[in-house]
């Protein structure tokens, strides 16, 4: 019995070790620089899931539409690269998180049509105050807010808060540098150590269990 407890205390003492070392924070980057100029995404080929800068961006049709489609555009104007998605009509672009978000950036250029920002499932329109400059409102429990000058009609959108989806919808719509910083939730990294150790103390009593008895 006490060996029992010891071994537990030490599946436990791992699990929190294994979590005070987690790592605290990922970072998202994409600019789609790794995808080509004038690379297009027609209605027939929706949805898709395309990988930008080595992240997911899960493309659809919004609202069933049978004419959605995107494409990829040379903007310079904005991020270090100088490809950006064009969002050409109804379509939308998903950011797929592999764990919340504390928040971000990105970059916009709005060219006409009705467009939406996307937050934890509700939607904020493009024309609002927030997105064009000098307010700061929230959608889906996440604050936002752009810069009050715009760079050759491009503004950059801060968000403040937790975020766990986070989409574009677009009719005319251009994105660039979207930035998010993920941090794992603290219950997964626990129960992935505590599986992890008990996948280890299991093993252990395999291999004394098989062990010839002492004489």
């Amino acid at each position: 019995m006490r060996a029992s407890r010891t071994g537990l205390s030490l599946v436990l003492l791992t699990a929190i070790h294994s979590l005070l070392a987690a790592p605290t924070a990922q970072a998202i980057n994409i600019e789609f620089s790794n995808l080509a100029p004038f690379q297009t995404f027609p209605n027939a080929s929706l949805p898709q899931t395309i990988d930008a800068d080595g992240f997911p961006v899960e493309l659809s049709k919004y609202n069933g539409s049978n004419s959605a489609n995107g494409t990829i555009l040379n903007f310079t104007q904005i991020g270090n690269e100088p490809n950006a998605l064009f969002l050409a009509a109804g379509l939308r672009a998903e950011v797929l998180l592999s764990a919340p978000s504390t928040g971000g950036s990105f970059a916009f250029k709005d060219e006409g049509g009705t467009n939406f920002l996307e937050v934890n499932g509700a939607l904020l329109d493009f024309t609002d105050t927030a997105l064009t400059g000098g307010d700061l409102h929230f959608v889906g429990g996440v604050g936002v807010s752009s810069s009050a000058t715009p760079v050759a009609g491009a503004r950059i959108v801060t968000l403040d808060g937790p975020i766990n989806s986070i989409a574009f919808i677009g009719q005319e719509l251009l994105l660039d540098r979207i930035n998010l910083t993920l941090v794992p939730e603290p219950a997964t990294w626990v129960m992935l150590a505590l599986g992890g150790c008990a996948l280890v103390a299991l093993r252990r009593r395999e291999i004394r269990r098989r062990l010839p008895p002492r004489s």
